[in-house]
């Protein structure tokens, strides 16, 4: 009997192990197949990632969308695009002369760098555009908020 006991909870324990395997695995899955829209749509120039208000007091990387193809990503996709804002503005801090396009003899632009080198938000903003043929445009900022870096 108490063979068959043990037996028994090692059988149970087996399919406990199995299963938590399985969830990891899909878990894994789910967020490796979430970085993808956000890849690809950068790469089709659908969606853009910018620095916006380097002269103001809280300057941001932004993350600009049309909005057609943010509703069609799931909330996994969408939690993706903290981490590429995230590492970009890692990027940006590092090497901020990269990421402005004003003229290194503007007066503006120490003030500029300076700025981009204390990067520490980021935004999420959608362009009411179809996508089609219509440039991205910045009509509405749907999050805000401070990064978090590794």
């Amino acid at each position: 009997m108490r063979i068959n006991n043990i037996a028994i909870k090692l059988h149970g324990a087996i399919k406990i192990a199995v299963f938590i395997a399985i969830f990891s695995a899909q878990v894994t899955a789910s967020f490796a197949k979430g970085a993808m829209p956000v890849e690809s749509c950068l790469r089709a120039r659908q969606c853009e990632i910018i620095i916006l208000g380097a002269l103001t007091p809280s300057p941001a990387i932004t993350f600009v969308v049309y909005k057609n193809l943010w509703s069609s990503w799931s909330f996994a996709d969408r939690a993706t695009i903290l981490a590429h804002l995230a590492q970009e503005a890692l990027k940006a801090r590092k090497n901020p002369e990269k990421y402005t396009n004003i003229p290194k003899s503007a007066p503006v632009y120490p003030r500029v760098v300076a700025a981009i080198q204390k990067l520490s938000q980021y935004s999420i903003m959608l362009s009411e555009s179809d996508g089609n043929k219509s440039a991205l445009r910045l009509d509405k900022e749907i999050q805000r908020g401070n990064l978090s870096f590794p």
